[in-house]
This record gives C-alpha cells, sequence and structure tokens, in this order.
C-alpha cells in the first residue's frame, strides 16, 4: 500500500490529463498489487481503500466529476475504461482456482474454505 502512495504522490504533482491518469494507475500502480492479490486472500476493507487511493488521484484529488461506473465503462460505451479493482480483486482468485481445478494430474478435489 505504501509503494501504491508512493508511485501516485510522484505522479500527482505533474499536470496531465485525466486519460494519462488512468495509464498511469493501469500500467504502474495496480500492477504493484497484482502479483500479492493473486496469490493472497486480501483483507476486508482493502480492495476499497485501493480504490479510493486511485480514485483520489485520477481525480487529482477533488471531487469526482464522473461516476465510478461510468469511468469503468469501455470506451465505446463512453467510459475510461478503468479498472475496478474490488472486481480485478476476484477476477485473480477465480483465475487461481480455476487454474487449480486444471491441472490434469491432480485435479482438484476439495478446496479449503
Amino acid at each position: 500500500m505504501a509503494k501504491l502512495r508512493k508511485i501516485l504522490n510522484i505522479w500527482s504533482s505533474r499536470d496531465i490529463s485525466i486519460y494519462r491518469r488512468v495509464n498511469i494507475v493501469k500500467t504502474l500502480a495496480i500492477s504493484k498489487l497484482t502479483f500479492i492479490c493473486s496469490v493472497l486472500d486480501t483483507p476486508k476493507g482493502f480492495t476499497d481503500e485501493v480504490n479510493n487511493i486511485i480514485f483520489d488521484y485520477i481525480w487529482k484529488y477533488k471531487n469526482p466529476k464522473l461516476k465510478k461506473t461510468t469511468i469503468v465503462k469501455n470506451k465505446k460505451e463512453g467510459g475510461l475504461h478503468m479498472l475496478d479493482f474490488t472486481l480485478f480483486d476476484k477476477a485473480l482468485k477465480v483465475i487461481w482456482v480455476k487454474r487449480l481445478c486444471a491441472n490434469d494430474k491432480r485435479p482438484l478435489k476439495f478446496i479449503p474454505p
């Protein structure tokens, strides 16, 4: 979390467009958390806190001008194709389970709680 804030603080001093801010979040910020979240269980509230940090950065720590659901939409639908980190984290977990089930040598019969 500290690395995420550090990266976004470095880039927040620059005057760049919202499209470039979304690109920075997707390439630099979320990539720091992808591996950790795909392997470990994330605590409650972690994804919400990451979303808050990311969207605060996108809007330059001011009030948002668009709804979060609009920003997450594809560009063809009028959005900015931004990632919702909560959904991204859930997708990482589903892919992990899918890989375990697809193993031909030892099919997964039981998923521990």
